[in-house]
């Protein structure tokens, strides 16, 4: 009865935590000494996997899974790390707590505040000035005391329409975002890069506006503006063409660019050869690879806006309204072949 009565009193004085402790070591690792290690423990390594912990201490991980969300040990070592993060910010001066300057001067703090203050997962590397904002607010700070110049874009819903407004006519990536130079003066675009892309992606899933590649670049239009983005590829197409003549190389051809480019420089029935490759002032240069080369010919002779024709060994690729030329050059050829002979 005493003995009763002395384990009833030490029940009481233990923490409802604690008794929850013991109970987990009786049950699944009687080895470990001390409850309070044992929690210690969980909080220094709790950004470990939980397999591996549960290894390390001879545990079931479905039941060490629990313990830590019964104790809320995980949300008790984010507190506490941003709790660190904010003592470290008070005693900085605002000036030096601009992204741009954390992240030229002291980037691994920037790093541990970005993954401290993230509320989903990926979003310190999706949206890193909005978790940053977040850090700023609760040091009580906005952007503009701490010397980030750029102005807010507005909600959501007001970015949104503005960009339906841009959109009158086709518009590249780049365009429909803010400069990405910390002093440079806003002149184009709608939002920051980290705000524009979850609403693009939400236009383009609802089919309010559609996308399309021209020479690597991504270009966004409304229903409606596909004779416009034709037109802006033609322009495109052209001009790499002319900076090819000057040996400049680099450009990106999609399928669609390739079509618009074999079309554009078949002036005159040309050999394989002859379209491939092109004459500059540095040499000769390639059009784009082998392969798509050969894909946009396929596909434009599916069309019926490309015919071949073999004379001799060579295999020449023409318009249908440039059969007369083909037929002279295959004359020309024999005729050529009979004085050889």
């Amino acid at each position: 009865e005493r003995v009763r009565q002395i384990l009833a009193s030490e029940r009481i004085k233990l923490s409802e935590k604690e008794l929850y402790l013991r109970r987990f070591i009786r049950q699944h690792n009687p080895k470990i000494k001390e409850p309070k290690l044992l929690e210690e423990f969980l909080k220094r390594n709790i950004h470990r996997k939980r397999e591996t912990l549960a290894k390390y201490l001879g545990v079931e991980e479905k039941a060490l899974r629990n313990l830590i969300d019964t104790l809320r040990i995980a949300k008790f070592r984010k507190e506490s790390v941003r709790a660190e993060l904010l003592a470290w910010a008070k005693r900085q001066k605002p000036s030096n707590l601009a992204y741009g300057r954390m992240f030229k001067q002291n980037r691994r703090m920037l790093l541990k505040i970005l993954a401290a203050f993230r509320e989903k997962p990926g979003e310190h590397r999706k949206a890193p000035l909005k978790v940053y904002e977040r850090f700023l607010a609760e040091l009580g700070l906005s952007r503009k005391d701490v010397g980030m110049r750029r102005a807010s874009a507005g909600s959501r819903e007001e970015i949104k329409k503005r960009l339906l407004e841009y959109l009158s006519k086709p518009r590249s990536t780049t365009s429909l975002i803010y400069p990405t130079k910390k002093k440079a003066k806003v002149t184009r675009g709608v939002a920051s890069n980290y705000l524009i892309y979850p609403i693009l992606r939400e236009l383009l899933k609802s089919g309010e506006i559609k996308e399309t590649r021209i020479l690597g670049k991504v270009y966004y239009f409304k229903p409606g503006q596909e004779h416009a983005v034709e037109k802006l590829r033609e322009r495109a197409v052209a001009f790499a063409l002319n900076s090819l003549k000057k040996g400049k190389t680099g450009f990106r051809f999609t399928l669609k660019d390739a079509k618009i480019a074999i079309l554009m420089r078949l002036k005159e029935p040309l050999s394989s050869q002859e379209l491939r490759f092109m004459k500059a002032k540095s040499g000769v240069v390639r059009l784009c690879s082998g392969k798509l080369l050969y894909s946009a010919i396929a596909s434009l002779m599916k069309e019926g806006k490309l015919l071949s024709e073999y004379i001799g060994k060579r295999k020449y690729f023409f318009k249908p309204e440039q059969m007369e030329e083909i037929k002279r050059l295959a004359e020309e050829y024999r005729k050529a072949g009979k004085r050889r002979r």
